[in-house]
């Protein structure tokens, strides 16, 4: 149980609040129409403003410091161009390797604060999906700072959000949903089932966090290091050996090799701390559950779009982007259909929440399925020790922006297509079963020049095996050799 609140007179003088905000982790909760979380967080609305834009204007509002925004080198330019057009910057960008789990990137942001200053206050952002009215945001925030000041985990709570599969919900251990002061917690419970729910319910202790925190550097340190230690090593270990350039933080390769592990598992189970009930928060549309609950229903309670063709249907979601196939439910009852044109979701709306599971169990049979940015496309195919392999697909007349090589030296195939790769200045034509390497510090830019989309596969031996003769058994995988 935690602490008796601290008193007023003994909260120290205020220091700035820090956003800690998670960039396109790997969700998938609306694939397959967006590929991975951060398609639904930079995509814009109705009103050219996307989440992600939405976000950082209301915490800018609230007044409080530039955000450090984690996110993957595949996300990275696309992130800073929408803080760019707001006219805010980032106070850093962590560029991991590829898109990482919630655990692991929330504790890069905290082990690169904690070189400086392990009393700074963090408002982690764990989620793309939440609105917050910048007020209500800080009147929350100032009835938090003193439990935060004195090493509790702060959790917010929305009374006014349903009690539903795919969310956490958090148990006052003192209190009801009607209590507006902040309240112990006894336990969070994630993914309820609905007995459960039904029990939830009638307790009137539930409410559903809005995933978004409150702490010390120090404090969430610590949690790692009770109920994750092994994560806070090796992440330790990357980012003292990463580099920064100038509001870029990479950490070291070794980062990718951690896995996926969730933060609300990994550390948010095992704590306790206090919640601050509120009404600031509104979910947006992160799930289909979402989707539907907001989209306009015929009589049944369901949603058709596209073509499609709906019978005797209950409560349930078909939707069809595809327009070469035609999509006809009968008798579905609480079912998600959703048809894009390279891929088909069919799954109860109460198990969204093994989506993701799934679809790394399919991306260990298939050949991943690559996923978009406004320069190109890119996905991981291979990621162990000795190295990592990654698709790029450039489109016609797309450019990569100039960038600077910050990790280890780089090998690109070209597997299709044609270009142009600058390094250094020095100008490259490629053509299919090309090679390029990169050193470590070069400055490189990459255009497609020809007519089809250039198509090339990037092999990044990782510290432990740097050695050109690595490279050569990867290309002799591809069937290919040196040019």
């Amino acid at each position: 149980m935690p602490q008796d609140q601290p008193k007023d007179a003994d909260i120290k003088p205020s220091h700035d609040i820090l956003p800690l905000i998670l960039c396109g982790q790997d969700d998938r909760f609306l694939w397959p129409r967006a590929r991975r979380s951060c398609e639904t967080l930079l995509a814009r609305t109705d009103t050219q403003k996307s989440h992600l834009a939405t976000l950082a204007q209301t915490f800018h509002d609230a007044g409080l410091a530039a955000p450090i925004l984690v996110t993957s080198s595949t996300d990275s330019t696309p992130v800073q161009e929408q803080l760019a057009e707001l006219g805010l910057g980032a106070g850093l960008i962590i560029e991991t390797p590829a898109p990482a789990g919630t655990a692991i990137s929330v504790c890069a942001g905290v082990e690169y604060l904690a070189q400086f200053d392990p009393e700074q206050l963090m408002l982690i952002c764990l989620a793309d999906h939440w609105t917050y009215d910048t007020d209500d945001l800080i009147h929350a925030l100032r009835t938090a700072t003193p439990l935060a000041r004195h090493g509790h985990l702060v959790m917010f709570g929305v009374a006014s959000s349903p009690i539903r599969p795919n969310l956490v919900h958090i148990e006052m251990a003192q209190g009801n949903a009607a209590s507006t002061s902040p309240q112990p917690i006894a336990h969070m419970a994630f993914d309820p089932e609905a007995v459960a729910i039904d029990h939830m319910i009638g307790t009137n202790r539930y409410l559903c966090a809005a995933d978004i925190m409150l702490c010390s550097v120090k404090t969430m340190r610590a949690s790692y290091g009770k109920h994750a230690a092994s994560i806070r090593a090796q992440v330790r270990r990357a980012i003292r050996e990463g580099q920064r350039n100038d509001a870029l933080f990479t950490p070291a390769v070794s980062l990718d090799q951690i896995g996926q592990e969730d933060f609300r598992r990994s550390i948010l189970e095992h704590e306790q701390g206090y919640v601050v009930p509120c009404k600031f928060a509104q979910k947006s549309k992160s799930t289909w559950n979402d989707f539907l609950q907001d989209a306009p229903k015929d009589d049944s309670g369901s949603h058709i779009s596209g073509r499609a063709v709906a019978i005797n249907c209950a409560e349930s979601l078909v939707i069809n982007d595809n327009q070469q196939i035609e999509v006809v439910a009968v008798g579905l009852e609480s079912i998600a259909v959703v048809a894009t044109d390279d891929a088909l979701l069919v799954t109860d709306l109460q198990s969204l929440h093994q989506v993701p599971s799934a679809l790394q169990s399919l991306a260990l049979k298939t050949t991943p399925l690559m996923t978009g940015i406004p320069t190109g496309q890119t996905d991981t195919i291979y990621s162990a020790p000795d190295a990592s392999l990654k698709w790029i697909n450039v489109p016609v007349g797309a450019t990569l922006p100039e960038r600077q090589l910050q990790g280890a030296d780089t090998t690109w195939v070209v597997i299709s297509g044609s270009g142009e790769v600058m390094i250094d200045a020095a100008v490259q034509i490629i053509a299919p079963k090309s090679v390029v390497s990169i050193s470590q510090g070069q400055t490189y830019q990459l255009i497609n020049t020809g007519q089809t989309d250039l198509r090339l596969i990037e092999i990044v031996p990782h510290p432990r095996s740097t050695n050109a003769s690595d490279i050569d058994i990867a290309l002799d995988d591809l069937a290919l050799t040196r040019s």
